[in-house]
């Protein structure tokens, strides 16, 4: 920690202009390049600069590697490869400047799960072993061999956008290698431990296989402190059952994974592609049904591999969660990720933390002594007033399962059971024909449902009549309070990070299908306002559908102000993932303020000041 902090002080390139790119911070040293945080002054946009180490500016040979990795990503243009902006040399100084990627990369991510003895959802584990896998065929297709395929070269966005990058060992097939360069020797595949040059294609997925080994098992199939000992393992061993170290994944998986490890290039997969298809089949079934009782088969007779007493769980927190929470998003029970943000009040102390576990308290015992003055209530009238005072308690699930119950919803407590339900879904169509503001010309608005049904079960859904008002306009992003979404297939979070309440009566959503009209699946945010008005700071509104399996419960939703519970089958379940639909559309009265991708899993906006 001495030494970085050291380096750190004396490295003169932080606060030095490159071109039109300023060098603010180091964020990571390799072994013949830094990497820096810089600030492009000309686009106003943060960017990564690459830069050769001190040590190697004096060679050309690694000055040469050091622009043929610039010139091989800058002539690509695939979304899984970090992007190439801009390549110079300045007083001998070699650097090239790229996206920044706003994330973590999979090494921290790894090591974070690890730290809470967890592994990483499958589903996870899937789409990132696929998006670098497309990354990877991409390259090879365009005569690139990789040679360095490892956790701390993919990088995972806050988006859930995956990156591979730091193509600086890449071996060319047409033209031979550049120099013997050895590579990570946890993740080389035994006929580049023998000799660099040799890489095939298949080294690349053999170094995949051993990512996703480590992903699903929580080890590494070989391990040593000498690299000299790991080339040798990788040459001369077979890797232990991945079962041994998670004996719950099922042998389809685990015959994939040995496959993808066999010594010969010529009898592994031979495209990213097949190797996925191949590992997203065998883990179908294991998603979320993991057995009781699981026996490991015995290590190789060969082999020192240890493991745990116990094997790592399955997690039930997103990679897109892990990162937010590093990011600062879920600085509830954590501590800031950025300092200045805690002096700005950003990061409750710990009297804050101690009051919010007081009052989650006292909103529970309230909740309780609520619900039973309900079951006590002798008349209609009684109960009508009762459900009336939960409604407006804190921290309340209300089920909406039954239109024809007695109860009565927020301001809507004189009306009919039917009616009053039926009036925190549908809006006043006077409100609902504001310009919206996007930049397709054939997109249309969404009216919300003007006719519900008297009863939403699940073998009755609500029926929406719709009707299509013209919009148009540009969306401009707002700088206003803060909020988040955080959602799965299962569930969905409103949380307001910001310092003051929200009214989250002036929110609402609406699915967009893949060329940006709006359909019906929509949700109203005083549908939350009827049960509890705000969104207190630190809270969380939540729609949680009544027969999902599993709820996503995101560590930051340490207090609910409202949960709503419609059926899975309502239009009320705009975030979830339907064929045609890509995005949903957030507004506030009736503006739009923007629009949040379906597989992120993670959207965050500002409202209007």
């Amino acid at each position: 920690m001495a030494e970085k902090a050291a380096f750190l002080l004396e490295d003169s390139l932080i606060g030095q202009k490159l071109a039109n790119f300023r060098i603010e911070r180091l964020l990571k040293r390799g072994g013949m390049a830094q990497i820096y945080y810089g600030w492009d002054v000309m686009l106003q946009r943060p960017v990564a600069i690459k830069v050769i180490d001190v040590r190697y500016r004096s060679s050309p040979t690694y000055a040469e590697r050091f622009l043929a990795e610039a010139r091989a990503m800058a002539a690509w243009g695939h979304p899984n490869i970090v992007q190439i902006h801009y390549a110079d040399e300045q007083d001998r100084l070699y650097y090239f400047v790229m996206e920044y990627v706003n994330g973590l990369d999979l090494a921290e991510l790894v090591a974070r799960y690890a730290a809470d003895q967890e592994l990483m959802p499958y589903r996870d584990v899937a789409r990132i072993g696929r998006e670098v896998a497309r990354a990877l065929d991409y390259a090879h297709e365009h005569g690139v061999i990789h040679r360095d395929v490892k956790p701390s070269n993919v990088m995972v966005a806050r988006n859930g956008r995956v990156l591979l990058t730091d193509f600086g060992l890449a071996l060319t097939i047409k033209n031979g290698s550049q120099g013997e360069i050895f590579g990570t020797p946890q993740y080389i595949a035994p006929e580049q431990a023998i000799r660099s040059a040799a890489a095939v294609p298949q080294s690349d997925l053999y170094s995949l296989g051993i990512i996703l080994y480590e992903m699903l098992t929580g080890s590494l199939p070989f391990d040593d402190a000498s690299p000299t000992s790991l080339a040798l393992m990788h040459v001369n061993e077979d890797p232990p059952s991945p079962r041994y170290f998670n004996p719950h994944i099922n042998p389809e998986v685990e015959t994939v994974l040995l496959r993808a490890l066999r010594k010969a290039p010529e009898e592994r997969y031979q495209s990213g592609a097949d190797f996925m298809d191949a590992l997203e089949l065998a883990l179908q079934v294991d998603e979320g049904s993991l057995p009781g009782q699981a026996r490991r088969p015995p290590l190789p007779a060969q082999s020192e591999t240890g493991a745990s007493q116990s094997p790592p769980t399955l997690s039930r927190v997103s990679v897109l969660e892990k990162i937010a929470w590093q990011s600062g998003l879920d600085t509830v029970l954590g501590e800031a990720a950025d300092p200045a943000a805690a002096e700005n009040g950003a990061v409750p102390t710990a009297v804050g933390r101690r009051f919010r576990q007081i009052l989650i308290l006292l909103t529970l015992v309230t909740a309780v002594l609520l619900l039973l003055l309900l079951n006590r209530a002798n008349s209609v009238d009684e109960q009508e007033q009762t459900a009336a005072a939960i409604a407006t308690a804190p921290g309340i699930i209300v089920t909406i399962a039954d239109a024809t119950a007695t109860f009565a919803v927020g301001a809507a407590a004189t009306q009919s059971p039917a009616a009053a339900l039926a009036a925190t879904l549908t809006d006043d169509p006077a409100t609902l024909r504001p310009s919206f503001p996007v930049t397709s010309t054939a997109a249309t608005e969404l009216v919300t449902a003007t006719t519900i049904p008297t009863t939403l079960t699940t073998s009755t859904p609500p029926v929406a009549v719709t009707t299509a008002v013209p919009f148009s306009g540009t969306a401009v992003p707002f700088s206003g309070p803060p909020i988040r979404f955080l959602y799965d297939q299962h569930s969905f979070y409103a949380w307001n990070p910001g310092e003051a309440p929200i009214d989250v009566h002036s929110l609402s959503f609406v699915a967009l299908d893949q060329d940006g009209q709006t359909t019906s699946y929509a949700f109203r945010g005083r549908m939350w306002a009827g049960f509890y008005q705000t969104l207190e700071t630190d809270s969380c509104d939540a729609i949680e559908p009544m027969e999902a399996p599993v709820y996503l419960r995101p560590s930051a939703c340490t207090l609910y102000n409202a949960t709503v519970t419609p059926p899975l089958n309502s239009r009320l379940i705009f975030w979830t993932p339907r064929p045609g639909i890509t995005a949903f559309r957030v507004m506030w009265n009736g503006q739009t303020i923007g629009d949040c991708p379906i597989v992120a899993g993670i959207c965050e906006l500002n409202l209007p000041d």
